[in-house]
């Protein structure tokens, strides 16, 4: 996940390197920063409300599947372009910008953070649905909290350069790897969540150490 890893770091160290004048930092998703400040990492289904999706696997949090999330950040513009009929055409050149138009039944990996105190609605045509959602992202932009899955390929938003727009970008892992990636950073956090209710400060930091190695 080396790839990922500097994408994280570039988004730390580029206020630092832009210079005085330059143009606004662009957002860029992050695998690892995304998965550990999400409060839920799911994959989900858009259905006919381009706002609407449906939980179908949940890998981090309290939702479950068959959930319904109303998400407007991520509806899609009139005019957007939907996805490509070959997944190569993703990586042509073109800038992407805006959200893709997304056909019903196509699949997303939504990394989240949950607002408090909204929750499911209880009756009625919108019982289950759930409302109120942050992104993950460090620049608080929902557009790189989103992985897009097109059949068995992910892509996700890079920024090419310090000054240069974001785009989307074909990732060579697959959902297989991103999923056992989530599961690693979870499990690191429930071990530190652990290890921080150590009383004695010694033993704590000394249980703390791996973690401070650790990517």
């Amino acid at each position: 996940m080396r790839t990922f890893h500097f994408h994280w770091l570039l988004a730390i160290l580029l206020p630092a390197l832009t210079s005085p004048a330059g143009a606004a930092i662009q957002p860029a998703f992050s695998l690892d920063f995304s998965s550990f400040h999400a409060t839920d990492v799911v994959v989900v289904q858009t259905m006919l409300d381009e706002d609407s999706f449906e939980v179908v696997e949940a890998w981090k949090g309290n939702l479950s599947v068959g959930d319904r999330l109303v998400i407007p950040e991520l509806r899609p513009a009139a005019n957007a372009l939907p996805n490509p009929a070959h997944p190569l055409s993703w990586t042509s050149g073109a800038v992407w910008e805006t959200i893709p138009k997304q056909s019903p039944g196509s699949r997303m990996i939504l990394f989240l953070r949950s607002k408090a105190p909204e929750g499911p609605t209880s009756s009625g045509a919108q019982a289950g649905v759930r409302r109120g959602w942050l992104p993950s992202d460090m620049m608080n932009w929902m557009m790189a909290s989103v992985m897009w899955m097109h059949g068995n390929q992910l892509y996700y938003l890079i920024r090419e350069s310090n000054a240069g727009p974001s785009i989307l970008y074909a990732s060579k892992y697959s959902p297989e790897a991103v999923r056992n990636r989530v599961s690693e950073i979870v499990k690191n956090q429930r071990d530190m969540a652990v290890v921080l209710t150590t009383p004695n400060s010694g033993q704590r930091a000394e249980a703390l150490k791996p973690f401070v190695r650790s990517e």
